[in-house]
């Protein structure tokens, strides 16, 4: 099989894959329960509006191949990561593809391309404090990781069809690249606007308003 270009996987290669996605899955979650269990209606609030507007900007999706990118959704993945963290950034991220494959504006590589970003955007900016970080974080987890994943599990084995990782790498890196600086004009203008104080930001009170 051609790396590069996987033409498909057999069926013992793909329930190996499957199992090893769903023991991840499972990892994460009870990695992630706490910080659900204790959240604030604050960040609950936060997480659907994100949502919402990740669905509703993912009309203006752009189709590359069997995939379609919106930008919108890694600016919603940054503005998650530093306002509520990785946890509550890939849940946002997880809604918003469950809703917009179900309305038609997205495809399955939304999964990846979003969740992947979202947390390790939500990574950096916990370990650095720094909105460019994150969205070099976003930037690496979506043009990078989420690329090759759905290249090399979500076509061949979901989808049955190959894909080249060249086409989907730049598609998904511009789109993420572009998502991030709105997301970050976004956040600077949030903070100027005293709308949100980032020092606070994913903290004890998840992306606590300034007085």
């Amino acid at each position: 099989m051609d790396l590069w270009r996987p033409a498909g996987w057999t069926p013992t290669q793909a329930a190996f894959a499957l199992v090893v996605a769903a023991a991840a899955l499972v990892a994460l979650w009870r990695a992630a329960r706490d910080s659900y269990r204790s959240a604030s209606t604050r960040t609950v609030a936060y997480a659907v509006v994100l949502v919402a507007i990740a669905v509703a900007l993912g009309q203006l999706s752009v189709p590359v191949g069997m995939a379609k990118v919106a930008p919108a959704q890694h600016m919603v993945n940054l503005i998650a990561a530093v306002l509520l963290g990785p946890w509550w950034a890939t849940l946002v991220a997880f809604v918003a593809a469950v809703v917009r494959n179900a309305t038609g504006t997205g495809t399955l590589f939304a999964f990846p391309g979003g969740m992947i970003g979202a947390f390790l955007a939500g990574v950096a900016w916990r370990a650095t404090r720094r909105p460019a970080a994150a969205a070099l974080g976003e930037v690496v987890g979506t043009g990078v990781v989420a690329a090759l994943v759905s290249v090399w599990v979500v076509a061949p084995v979901i989808l049955g069809r190959p894909v080249a990782v060249a086409g989907l790498v730049i598609a998904f890196a511009l789109s993420s690249i572009g998502g991030n600086a709105l997301g970050l004009a976004v956040l600077s203008a949030l903070r100027r606007a005293r709308v949100v104080d980032l020092d606070l930001a994913a903290g004890p009170d998840l992306g606590r308003p300034t007085d």
